[in-house]
């Protein structure tokens, strides 16, 4: 193959790379803007036809994911966050919001590896930290739990409902001078939160202090908390 042949095979390749990359991206930002009006079922076409002409179009994967995300189709969002992360392994916000689609699925160690692999990428990332520990919680893994929340608070000492699942991880743990710490840390930052309430009661109630139990389970019950009510019949007469 002479010097032009393969200078004109060159042009080509590039010529046709550019012309199929142009319109998928086109397609990219109608997609993004259907999303944005709240239309989903139009931009994921919007995404098809992106991810048809442009295969290897990891953005295009990722918010076809968001999509499809939105219309509660969490399998199929992690099949894009997936191929995202197949043609971009350091894609921060798939492994996040595949973690997030896990998470709905109450698959909680899938979630705990995609936002351990977040946290790896991006050591900074409050809600990831947020999330794996809420996944720590609810597989009873209370110590780890702790950890993540104590990162959250250290990142974001406001960060309220933080204080809120690192008492109920104390709880758990059976340790109720911090649960009454982080819960009224909690009561500070909302006011009326019944769940923190109940459980600070509770806390007081198993530290011995009796009339902060009741006052917290009056307040608690007073905001909506039907189980309040029912330790104040038993605990309060």
């Amino acid at each position: 193959m002479n010097l032009f042949k393969t200078y004109l095979l060159i042009c080509i390749f590039t010529f046709s790379s550019v012309a199929f990359s142009q319109p998928a991206e086109k397609f990219l930002q109608a997609g993004i803007e259907k999303s944005e009006q709240g239309n989903y079922t139009e931009a994921i076409i919007n995404y098809d036809k992106a991810i048809e002409l442009k295969p290897d179009y990891a953005e295009a994967y990722f918010y076809r994911g968001i999509a499809k995300s939105n219309r509660n189709d969490y399998n199929g969002e992690i099949s894009d966050y997936s191929k995202a992360i197949e043609l971009n392994s350091n894609y921060i916000d798939a492994y996040y919001n595949r973690g997030l689609a896990k998470y709905a699925l109450e698959d909680y160690n899938g979630a705990i590896s995609d936002f351990s692999k977040t946290i790896k990428l991006n050591p900074g990332d409050i809600d990831a930290y947020y999330h794996r520990g809420t996944c720590y919680y609810l597989t009873d893994k209370f110590d780890s739990a702790v950890t993540d929340y104590s990162t959250v608070i250290s990142l974001d000492s406001n960060y309220s409902d933080a204080y809120l699942v690192r008492g109920l991880s104390y709880d758990m743990l059976g340790d109720y001078n911090k649960v009454i710490y982080d819960l009224t840390r909690r009561i500070e930052l909302t006011n009326n939160d019944k769940e923190a309430y109940f459980y600070r009661g509770n806390a007081f109630k198993n530290t011995g202090s009796n009339d902060k139990a009741c006052k917290d389970w009056q307040t608690a019950y007073s905001l909506g908390s039907q189980t309040a009510k029912d330790s104040l019949d038993i605990h309060c007469k």
